[in-house]
């Protein structure tokens, strides 16, 4: 197998695990690894593919919490960002679209990391939900990464465990779908992008199976802490190599 294709192996195997592990992150592990070996495009794509997936598979842990009232106003907000980002997707140089998602990766783990997990607010405000949600919508259509806006408000926030990772699954999984929707009406899903989704497809439920099993076994505070560490890492390779 060529070493482009290992890589997409690869990607696929850890994104799917990072999302069995915590509910999100398949994009964003899998993306540093794609970008070597792939055209942003594509790689937008599989990413989008690969969260779609492993969502879809881990979506009936946390049926018992889904709520329009969490979900609704933040998921249409996404999906009208959406087609904006899939627009731009093919006018993006390479070095910009690996700054990019380098710079998202530093942010969010930077925030994630900081954050304490005593500050919490009280109360929704409604107008930044929307603009966050629309933010995470843009960066679907574009990085295939449409998670840490969203999952920096809902880190903030005194909602249940299950309430934020319902948010996250639902909307990740709405956007992301929006996002290859969009992709094939605009023509951009190409043979490429068919190729990497046989190997992505198979390995990234396999990596989430692998995921929720290790959930089940270690302290996933201090697993956490160890991936968005990786995360941050990865994204500073990102930025240095463009």
């Amino acid at each position: 197998m060529e070493l482009s294709w290992l890589l997409v192996f690869a990607g696929a195997f850890v994104g799917g695990f990072v999302s069995g592990l915590s509910g999100f992150g398949t994009g964003l592990v899998g993306m540093p690894f794609w970008l070597l070996a792939l055209h942003p495009v594509v790689a937008a794509q599989l990413a989008a593919l690969s969260a779609v997936i492993s969502q879809a598979q881990t979506l009936g842990t946390v049926r018992h919490a889904l709520s329009w009232h969490h979900l609704g106003p933040m998921t249409v907000a996404g999906l009208i960002g959406v087609p904006i980002g899939v627009w731009l997707l093919p006018h993006v140089p390479v070095s910009a679209f690996k700054t990019g998602i380098g710079v998202t990766l530093i942010v969010f783990c930077t925030f994630q990391l900081l954050v304490s997990s005593a500050w919490r607010l009280k109360q929704r405000y409604r107008p930044i939900e929307l603009i966050m949600g629309l933010a995470g919508g843009f960066m679907g259509g574009l990085f295939g990464v449409p998670g840490p806006p969203v999952i920096m408000w809902g880190t903030v926030q005194s909602w249940s465990r299950e309430e934020k990772r319902a948010l996250y699954q639902v909307f990740i999984l709405a956007i992301l779908f929006m996002m290859l929707v969009a992709s094939a009406i605009s023509g951009l899903i190409g043979w490429p992008f068919l190729k990497g989704a046989l190997i992505v497809a198979p390995t990234t439920i396999f990596g989430a199976y692998c995921g929720e099993w290790v959930y089940r076994r270690v302290d996933d505070q201090r697993f956490d802490r160890i991936i968005l560490t990786i995360l941050m890492l990865s994204g500073i390779g990102l930025v240095l190599s463009r």
